[in-house]
């Protein structure tokens, strides 16, 4: 090793040694312990933008009333993965939100630093990353005019910690790696791939509609039977084989946000409403639009647009479909 890559590798080692001391100080300077970045309730946030370089990730809150969860609505731009090249998706995506997508809420609602370093200005911003880092992270607050700003910097030393300045106080923070960088692989975690909000031992019936006629199916006493009759012993097998893959339906991509215009017109070949137990209305619903180009189109409450859908599988509950509507 020549003298000048020794010195740059010794500049290395003392740069991490650094930011592994400012990590664990405890009792020196302004250095402090556990404590919140800010303080706001969830229904505060209106939105917030994840930024690294021209990938960029923005969750959007829909709240409504008489709803104590929000839908939300995912839009990444530059690739579902942050630091890889999707030439096929450089146009914005836009899904909704799962769990994962709730938790980044419910965290930068009021996000807990692990340890507070003190004001940039008394530190060596150098080894932390910071300032002008290439990702930043963003909420905004609904009524707000500004929006609260993270500046992410280096990982701390070990990798489970991100090294953070707050523009409002220009204060270095030690935030969760996994918190604050759960849109890095949007696409892949914060889509909700579930099509509707029931499952099947839940139900008592379920109600469709197909090519002008309908039928009602009814649950058995034993779960994932079902019948023609509340009361018929034994179960049907075309209804039991309806039900299953309805079951089995998962949304494959968004084709527009919340109730906004059609993204594919076209006829609706098959309508359904799921009820639970005592309760004369619906709890769900669900609509299947004829297949065509290869395409299946479905949009039920839970997903507030319409969907994408497997196509084999949708032949098949449109299938199951016409045989019980045959036989009446």
């Amino acid at each position: 090793m020549n003298r000048g890559n020794a010195t740059l590798a010794l500049l290395l080692v003392f740069s991490l040694i650094w930011a592994y001391w400012l990590t664990h100080r405890s009792g020196a300077g302004s250095a402090q312990g556990e404590g919140a970045v800010w303080e706001h309730q969830v229904r505060d946030v209106e939105s917030i933008e994840y930024r690294s370089g021209e990938h960029r990730v923005t969750l959007s809150a829909r709240w409504t009333e008489g709803r104590e969860e929000p839908h939300i609505w995912v839009q990444t731009l530059g690739g579902d993965e942050i630091g890889t090249k999707d030439d096929s998706r450089e146009a914005a995506r836009t899904f909704k939100g799962n769990n994962i997508a709730r938790k980044m809420l419910d965290f930068l609602a009021a996000p807990l630093a692990k340890r507070r370093l003190g004001r940039l200005d008394d530190l060596d911003g150098k080894p932390l990353g910071l300032p002008n880092p290439e990702r930043v992270l963003e909420v905004r607050l609904r009524g707000a005019a500004d929006p609260l700003t993270l500046e992410l910097g280096n990982d701390s030393f070990g990798g489970s910690m991100v090294f953070a300045r707050f523009l409002g106080d220009n204060k270095v923070y030690l935030l969760p790696k996994t918190d604050v960088e759960r849109p890095r692989r949007a696409g892949a975690q914060m889509m909700e791939r579930k099509l509707l909000a029931v499952t099947m031992p839940q139900l008592e019936r379920i109600e469709i509609a197909i090519s002008g006629g309908s039928a009602s199916l009814y649950q058995t006493d034993s779960p994932g039977k079902w019948a023609a009759a509340l009361d018929q012993e034994g179960d049907d097998q075309e209804r039991t084989r309806f039900a299953q893959a309805l079951s089995r339906l998962n949304v494959l991509e968004y084709l527009a946000e919340g109730s906004g215009p059609q993204a594919v017109p076209g006829e609706v070949a098959l309508e359904v409403r799921f009820f639970e137990p005592e309760k004369p209305e619906p709890v769900e619903w669900l609509k299947i639009w004829q297949p065509a180009a290869d395409k299946a189109i479905g949009q039920s409450g839970f997903s507030s647009s319409q969907v994408e859908l497997n196509t084999g599988q949708v032949e098949q509950l449109l299938q199951a479909a016409r045989k019980i509507s045959a036989s009446l």
